[in-house]
């Protein structure tokens, strides 16, 4: 696969940014890795490599760029704690639980390396993504049929999808919003998420063309406040994603922040049953199983709905 030219990095400005080792694997595929100070390095990916829907990728190459090979060998790297990035993640988009965002043979490799086992300072702090355009998250868990999801007590690994200045998806209308992480050593201890109010600036707007942006900036939610977490650990993502299947409300509010605070989603439960399949299967063997038998989630709406019947009565 060719590199990318190598007059797009003075053109573009990325001398100014990067440094030398940075460029030269830039230049051969669009990733890198940079350290942002002695605790923190940031590798950013380019995983638009192995989209599903890049046609020009052939699919014999085992390992496009030499993106796989050199993110094995930064994660090795035990020098600073890390925070994984890109556009695209591994898994499955919450619009389609037929075909995982990249392709199928690529999906299983990146989630083997960004699943393997941390030590040291070799610890990954997150994984961060976009691609959604909005507000979600996906668990990764081990892929063993003997081991039923009750028994899992943390998630390998935890993809946080922060939603995008763009006002809508294919499927959903958005706010647009912005979000910002905030680090305690090598764990991500929190986020918090803005949008801008669309609805009310328009309103706004009618009345006075000479409104100022800022005003309609607002703050969606503090992460941990919302849900109550120590902290945005795989452990605790784990229990927020069991919160969220087996708590209505917490679902309602999930969803409510999904799309920035613009309106009120609307989803039913098979809906619910997608949406939470998505959040936790990443690779299609373990779809399929999810959407097929929802045992699991299925019976936790059932209690969702006996306990509403039951405060009802009550």
């Amino acid at each position: 696969m060719a590199g990318l030219s190598s007059s797009l990095l003075p053109q573009s400005g990325w001398t100014e940014l990067l440094p030398e080792s940075a460029q030269r694997t830039f230049r051969r595929g669009g990733y890198y890795s940079v350290d942002v100070s002695r605790d923190l390095r940031v590798i950013v990916l380019n995983t638009a490599l192995y989209y599903n829907k890049n046609m020009r990728l052939l699919s014999a190459d085992p390992d496009p760029a030499g993106q796989l090979a050199w993110l094995r060998a930064e994660l090795e790297d035990r020098q600073r704690p890390t925070i994984v990035t890109a556009h695209i993640s591994p898994g499955f988009p919450h619009w389609d639980t037929q075909r995982t965002s990249l392709k199928e043979i690529y999906n299983e490799k990146l989630l083997e390396i960004l699943t393997a086992p941390q030590s040291g300072q070799q610890e990954r702090i997150a994984n961060i993504f976009g691609h959604e355009h909005i507000d979600t998250f996906q668990n990764v868990y081990r892929d063993r049929d003997d081991l039923a999801f009750e028994k899992h007590t943390y998630a390998l690994n935890t993809f946080f999808m922060a939603p995008a200045l763009i006002p809508g998806t294919l499927t959903q209308d958005v706010n647009p919003s912005i979000r910002s992480y905030a680090l305690n050593g090598p764990i991500l201890n929190d986020y918090v998420q803005q949008h801008f109010d669309l609805e009310e600036a328009n309103a706004a707007h009618r009345r006075n063309s000479s409104i100022n942006p800022a005003d309609f900036w607002k703050v969606t939610y503090r992460a941990r406040e919302a849900y109550e977490l120590s902290d945005l650990t795989p452990r605790s993502m784990h229990l927020l994603f069991k919160m969220v299947r087996d708590d209505d409300q917490v679902f309602r509010k999930y969803m409510r922040f999904t799309g920035g605070m613009h309106g009120s989603p609307h989803c039913d439960a098979t809906c619910k049953r997608k949406r939470l399949c998505v959040m936790s299967n990443a690779v299609p063997k373990m779809m399929r199983e999810c959407l097929n038998s929802g045992s699991s989630v299925v019976a936790s709406m059932v209690m969702v709905v006996m306990a509403g019947l039951v405060a009802r009565l009550g």
